[in-house]
């Protein structure tokens, strides 16, 4: 007898379309134990690259447990006593999305030996849906919809359906409804982290360097102004270089100062940043660059402006010499003359 048919019966269908056609999902509660993790999750997938073998399902869901993640999210299930959004489950009972959900319920189960951790809530998807068509769905839910992975899984999505399924960014951009920047940028970040970062990491807790990777062609803007720094940007993650994801931030002004560049290159992101402010305090002090602002904001006064200050405005005038004021008031503190 298959899980399905030992399942609860089905208490509701729900009809979607995909690609133009009905398909019908089956909401079950499901023996936790009848459904299976599936192998092919990104996560697992990094997983069994570090270990270069094939995992035992059992072997699995211990890899997964031990993520930070899933203990946050046992402690969140069980607080709430149940689901917030069920798992989907193919027709032959291997979960297409949900494994850590999976996880959570059978710890939760051995820890407490209460039945209403026994079966999980799932909706079961038919047996003649395509994987192809199951991408889809599980875009519409967790890129374009409202439930949103986390941004490392929004973008392993992005890459298999531009890898395996060969959408197109005009493609994905239509079906996630996000604009092409907003595509582009995570497929060259999930490209680079993927096919070079990750290809020779021993660590599983790289797979948490995401952010290095998306912050990287948001600050470059382009793909064609990251390009040569990408295999550098990728040994200094590696090598410990930068130590944060928001330091990535600053690259373009760094790799555009030689001296700063070399300290990068040697000694890392601190020295770097420090040899970069020195001769441009305004990149590290909030006063300088409110200072640079109220220069630039000066040079470019409209000409109303302009005019109201020549015509005795008594508000605007004021205001220029608080200005002025705070001013002299700074360099009689430092012991600068301005004159």
């Amino acid at each position: 007898m298959s899980s399905m048919e030992r399942a609860e019966a089905v208490t509701m269908v729900e009809e979607i379309t995909v690609a133009g056609r009905i398909v019908r999902l089956q909401y079950t509660n499901l023996p936790i134990y009848e459904v299976h993790l599936d192998p092919r999750n990104q996560r697992v997938q990094f997983i069994l690259s570090l270990l270069g073998r094939e995992l035992t399902e059992e072997e699995i869901a211990e890899k997964l447990w031990h993520e930070d993640d899933v203990k946050q999210l046992y402690h969140s299930i069980k607080q709430n006593q149940g689901l917030l959004e069920r798992i989907i489950v193919r027709a032959d009972g291997t979960i297409a999305e949900g494994n850590c959900r999976t996880v959570v319920y059978r710890k939760l189960y051995q820890d407490e030996e209460d039945e209403r951790w026994a079966k999980i809530p799932a909706s079961t998807l038919p047996e003649d849906i395509t994987e192809r068509e199951i991408a889809y769905i599980l875009g519409e839910l967790h890129v374009a919809g409202k439930i949103e992975w986390d941004a490392y899984e929004q973008a392993a999505y992005l890459y298999g359906m531009a890898h395996d399924y060969s959408y197109t960014v005009e493609d994905l951009s239509q079906h996630l409804r996000k604009n092409k920047a907003w595509v582009n940028k995570r497929l060259w970040a999930y490209q680079l982290m993927k096919e070079q970062f990750l290809k020779d990491s021993t660590d599983r807790k790289d797979v948490y360097k995401w952010s290095y990777f998306e912050e990287f062609y948001k600050a470059f803007k382009k793909k064609e102004a990251a390009g040569p720094w990408e295999d550098r940007f990728v040994r200094w993650v590696r090598d410990g270089k930068l130590s944060k994801g928001v330091q990535v931030r600053d690259l373009p002004k760094i790799v555009a100062n030689p001296e700063a560049l070399a300290a990068l290159e040697e000694s890392g992101y601190d020295v770097a940043w420090h040899v970069l402010t020195e001769g441009q305090p305004e990149l590290g002090a909030v006063l300088y660059k409110s200072i640079d602002r109220t220069i630039e904001k000066l040079h470019d006064a409209p000409a109303s402006e302009i005019r109201a200050v020549r015509d005795g405005d008594s508000a605007r005038i004021k205001k220029l010499q608080e200005l002025q004021k705070a001013i002299n008031d700074f360099a009689d503190l430092t012991g600068l003359s301005l004159s």
